[in-house]
């Protein structure tokens, strides 16, 4: 028997028929196109998060080293290395979270916690920290590893110029349904034009930016605002859920 004609071949144009296939034929395109940009996306969040646990150093081997080396502090008696070994241990189990890709945000701020033990220790304790952070988000869960690098480039960027004590406030709230962070040091400040140049390898900046827009999608993301000299403070917004 002869094939059904296509509906374009017995419909009018712009009668009921004509617009049916028309509606139908831009939906599948549409649904096409969708597919396509979310395998790239998740491509891309893959490749991002190699990027950061490349940048880890293999921790499995760092964090069994680091315990065997706080081992023979407590024994030697060095109780300052024990604490900052044990801290870099805690802090590369967390980076790993079993392979997670989600922690709460109570995780997050522990390991940015240990994170700060151990950069006060390597600065002479050169600078302080001070949390605001709202009870009601710790349990929420999020993408881990994105205050880290914030926190990072305050010490590297902002305090380690600084003449005389440094300070970083750390301060995290939901405002209209979403998560806010807000990292924020008294430090030397910086050109925040620099980081719209594609030449330079802002990677923290690009890599939670990034990182954050293709899990959530427009409207979040990281911002910098710096008045040179006097301070800087990076604003993350992201969402984030419950756990069943």
């Amino acid at each position: 028997g002869k094939e059904n004609p296509k509906l374009s071949e017995i419909a009018e144009p712009h009668d009921e028929l004509y617009f049916l296939e028309k509606t139908m034929y831009d939906m599948m395109h549409r649904i096409d196109r969708l597919m396509v940009e979310a395998e790239e996306k998740q491509k891309r969040q893959r490749e991002l998060e190699l990027d950061i646990m490349q940048a880890q150093i293999n921790p499995h081997f760092l964090y069994n080293t680091i315990d065997s080396i706080s081992c023979v502090a407590l024994r030697d008696g060095q109780v300052e290395i024990r604490r900052v070994a044990v801290a870099l241990s805690k802090f590369f189990r967390i980076s790993l979270s079993n392979g997670n890709k989600y922690v709460s945000v109570q995780d997050e701020l522990n390991h940015i916690r240990y994170y700060i033990q151990i950069e006060q220790f390597v600065l002479n304790n050169t600078f302080n920290v001070t949390y605001d952070i709202e009870e009601d988000i710790l349990d929420k869960k999020i993408i881990k590893i994105v205050l880290e690098p914030l926190v990072e480039n305050a010490i590297r960027h902002g305090l380690k110029e600084k003449k005389g004590i440094g300070h970083i406030r750390i301060a995290g709230f939901i405002l209209d349904g979403k998560l806010h962070f807000e990292v924020t040091d008294d430090g030397v400040g910086f050109d925040t034009r620099i980081l719209e140049d594609q030449e330079l390898k802002c990677f923290g900046y690009q890599n939670v930016n990034q990182r954050v827009r293709l899990e959530y999608g427009e409207g979040y993301g990281l911002s910098y605002y710096s008045d040179p000299g006097h301070f800087t403070r990076a604003e993350l917004v992201m969402g984030y859920f419950e756990e069943k």
